[in-house]
């Protein structure tokens, strides 16, 4: 932020930290959906590591798992395309289902709300 850029090493600024709001389910076999949007997604993807690492390192059975991502434009913001592949050929990723709204052929955007 235009804040944060003007301030000197050594200023001091007052933060606050809250912990996180996601809790995991405690079976790791209950299905989950999830949506996140833009850098948003980041949160959801800690979900799936979460899952990878059960069903690889642990041998744990694990769920299905499916994320609808969306964001403006696939080459600019479609953030670890490589490991979204990777978790569904491991078959942790059940599908994964993307909306970019800004990206021919879909522009003018057909809207997809997720709540």
């Amino acid at each position: 932020t235009k804040y944060i850029q003007k301030l000197k090493v050594g200023d001091r600024i007052a933060a606050t930290m809250t912990n996180g709001t996601f809790t995991f389910p405690k079976d790791d076999r209950t299905p989950m959906v999830m949506t996140g949007l833009g850098t948003g997604i980041a949160p959801i993807r800690s979900f799936v590591q979460d899952r990878m690492y059960k069903k690889t390192v642990l041998k744990k059975e694990v769920g299905p798992m499916v994320v609808f991502y969306g964001c403006r434009h696939e080459r600019e913001e479609f953030f670890y395309k490589e490991e979204w592949e990777l978790y569904k050929k491991e078959g942790v990723l059940t599908t994964l289902i993307n909306a970019f709204s800004h990206d021919k052929p879909h522009y003018p955007p057909k809207m997809i709300f997720v709540n």
